[in-house]
């Protein structure tokens, strides 16, 4: 497998994109983000993560552990939608 320093130019990156993409359409018109969506985000994340940098595995989990504290914080004080959070701490996967 070639692992081009530029993630751009790996098929799970532009599977990333699409996916999140469908999420924002998703969630414009129905306001609502699908849990499978979220899944297959993290879900790459996670192997592209393993694949290129699996020294920092645990820090993009951290990171994205905080985030989701965050953003639960922000779904509790109803500044954020319980999606948004989930979609934000996989996001932050990557």
């Amino acid at each position: 497998m070639d692992l081009s320093p530029y993630p751009y130019e790996h098929p799970v990156w532009w599977l990333y994109v699409l996916v999140l993409a469908f999420c924002v359409y998703w969630d414009i018109r129905y306001f609502r983000i699908p849990n499978g969506l979220v899944v297959i985000i993290a879900v790459s994340a996670l192997g592209m993560l393993g694949l290129r940098a699996p020294d920092l595995l645990v820090t993009h989990v951290l990171v994205a552990g905080i985030g989701f504290a965050i953003g639960f914080v922000l779904f509790q004080v109803a500044a954020m939608g319980a999606g948004d959070a989930k979609l934000l701490s996989a996001i932050l996967l990557w």
